[in-house]
């Protein structure tokens, strides 16, 4: 929940958007991510993380226009689970491991 919008994605890549107060779909988008999505999404700063199982991550622009704000970007890490952010990190379960990405 951000802003008064609820963002939802399903196990298919498909993003919902819904106003909080009224219930009204703001906007549906399919996403290009390939496998199965597991994560909910996840907020960075206004960005929304949206990631599926192949370890592929779309980010969306907090708000009620549907705008992504980088490349899809891909990589061999592969996850089930919502990446947590502390102190310019991020904290990964993945299906081999635990990860911590970031600056020291």
């Amino acid at each position: 929940l951000v802003d008064g919008l609820l963002y939802n994605v399903n196990q298919k890549g498909v993003l919902l958007v819904l106003d909080a107060e009224t219930g009204e779909e703001v906007y549906n988008h399919e996403t290009a991510l390939k496998g199965t999505v597991y994560p909910s999404p996840t907020l960075v700063d206004n960005t929304i993380l949206i990631s599926s199982e192949k370890g592929m991550t779309q980010f969306i622009q907090a708000g009620r226009v549907y705008e992504e704000t980088a490349p899809m970007n891909e990589s061999e890490i592969k996850f089930r689970t919502c990446p947590v952010f502390e102190n310019n990190r991020m904290y990964l379960r993945a299906l081999d491991g635990f990860y911590c990405i970031g600056k020291k």
